[in-house]
């Protein structure tokens, strides 16, 4: 998960007549990096809002200010990742690429944020996010979504003639999400021995893309779901 700025298109304090939103932005970036920091150095279970707090220089009152919790913060965490991932497709997009590279270095940049984690925060990160989709999906309640990593890159690849026309692209990145999930806690776990995180989960993800490809080509018009 990324450390970085979760909300630096907010353009907010840049003309200096308000300098509140500035400030404002300062401290939950403050926030962050605290968290991280804790998270990393004492384990995800043993820190809390008041530790997560104490290290970033503000209040409790504002901790909650910003976040519900701090599973809520651990979840902006990983929406910042999948946002990074998917500024990276979006740069290979605008030159010639084969989808299967694109996957690749996609799931690269996920690697490297991943490896600067300790396994234990990594697990609750997506189990977070498992559980905020689960909450979203059993209520009307307008709960937080992760964009599918995936997604816009299998829309462009559609359009662009690399998958069937007959591809319902928003099934697949969701079904592709699922294998890269499963295989984030199958690589924690050491599933995958000494092989590359993204080149082992590729190998996965481009199966179900080639499988699900070939599946839609071979439909009848009256199985079509494009």
């Amino acid at each position: 998960m990324s450390a970085g700025n979760p909300s630096s298109n907010s353009g907010v304090g840049q003309s200096g007549t308000n300098p509140q939103p500035a400030r404002s932005h300062a401290k939950k970036n403050a926030l962050v990096r605290a968290a991280v920091a804790l998270w990393r150095k004492n384990g995800y279970a043993a820190t809390t809002v008041a530790d997560i707090s104490s290290e970033a220089g503000v209040s409790e009152a504002l901790f909650y200010f910003y976040y519900p919790s701090k599973e809520d913060l651990l979840f902006e965490l990983g929406a910042q990742s999948t946002r990074d991932v998917q500024i990276e497709i979006e740069q290979r997009l605008r030159e010639p690429y084969e989808l299967a590279d694109v996957i690749v270095a996609a799931l690269t940049v996920l690697e490297k944020e991943l490896r600067l984690n300790p396994p234990e925060l990594i697990i609750e990160a997506v189990l977070e996010a498992t559980r905020q989709e689960h909450r979203t999906q059993a209520s009307l309640k307008p709960y937080k979504r992760m964009s599918p990593l995936f997604g816009k890159l299998f829309e462009r690849a559609r359009a662009d003639g690399k998958l069937s026309q007959r591809v319902d692209v928003r099934h697949l990145a969701t079904l592709t999400q699922a294998v890269v999930s499963d295989g984030t806690r199958r690589w924690v776990a050491g599933a995958y021995g000494d092989r590359s995180y993204a080149l082992a989960i590729s190998d996965d993800v481009n199966a179900l893309v080639i499988g699900f490809n070939q599946l839609a080509e071979a439909a009848g018009p009256d199985d079509a779901n494009a």
